[in-house]
């Protein structure tokens, strides 16, 4: 659903995060944390669980406006972003040519299944794009591919218990195409049949919840220059969007999920598993 995220990038962030501008679930760790801090959290835990540090290479599906790679890319990792957004290619673009950082940034307008870049990448990270992707075995057998052995995936996403169980409202006026909650299940069941095996799986119902809620009201605190700029409807429809996901997020019609996968092939078993892994002799 590229066109979701062409509306012109200064549309997203007067309600984004000021600090990341991260446009994907944040983790909170108490009720009174603030966007920025949550953002921060979830951004500090994508480093943890896929053990990211200075010289990491890293593939990032759906860059977004460069929240993750910035993040990472000050503590020396190096990020590929892939986009199929024009205007969040022209904003990276402009970005990754300007960026004076301890690591390289790189971005390809691309889909992840077109992608052949000819080397492999100690993580893969996807922040809030697996909706967008409900192909899950396609999807695996590539992140097989992509990755080094001992490498992993973080993906964060909402989820239900069908697929394209989505409203007539978000299927036409917000994310039109293949937009839907992941389910759990079929994504499990498609890493099985590859060299991935789960490390880590969180329930971030409430944390999305309250991503929502604190976006809604960053919109609505920024009204009359949203308005000025994009339109009464633009406006509106973003406000009934981020009200509704937040409702359904509470009350439990939708759910949400950070999980982590590795592939371990040949690895032993201490290797495994999230953290800085044991301090044993491989």
């Amino acid at each position: 659903a590229p066109q979701h995220y062409d509306y012109g990038n200064d549309f997203y962030f007067p309600f984004l995060d000021r600090r990341l501008r991260l446009y994907s679930q944040a983790v909170y760790t108490s009720e009174d944390e603030t966007l920025e801090q949550a953002a921060q959290n979830k951004l500090d835990y994508v480093m943890d669980v896929c053990r990211l540090g200075p010289g990491s290479r890293v593939l990032e599906v759906g860059g977004g406006w460069g929240s993750f790679a910035g993040h990472a890319g000050s503590r020396g990792v190096d990020v590929t972003m892939l986009t199929i957004s024009h205007e969040q290619y022209k904003y990276l673009s402009e970005w990754c040519a300007t960026y004076t950082g301890p690591s390289r940034m790189r971005v390809m307008y691309e889909s992840v299944f077109a992608y052949e870049p000819g080397e492999r990448y100690d993580a893969v990270v996807l922040c809030g794009v697996m909706e967008h992707l409900p192909d899950y075995p396609a999807l695996f057998r590539k992140f097989d591919s992509l990755l080094e052995p001992g490498g992993r995936v973080y993906m964060d996403f909402a989820a239900g218990r069908k697929k394209f169980d989505v409203s007539a409202f978000t299927y036409r006026y917000v994310f039109p195409g293949d937009h839907t909650p992941v389910v759990l299940p079929e994504l499990f069941a498609a890493a099985n049949r590859t060299n991935l095996e789960p490390v880590a799986l969180h329930n971030d119902r409430h944390s999305y919840y309250l991503t929502l809620q604190a976006w809604a009201r960053n919109l609505e605190a920024a009204r009359r220059e949203l308005v000025a700029r994009h339109g009464e409807r633009v406006f509106r429809l973003f406000q009934i969007y981020l009200w509704a996901g937040a409702h359904r997020h509470r009350d439990g019609g939708l759910e949400a999920y950070r999980a982590a996968f590795q592939k371990p092939r040949d690895l032993p078993s201490a290797a495994i598993g999230v953290g800085g892994g044991f301090s044993t002799t491989r």
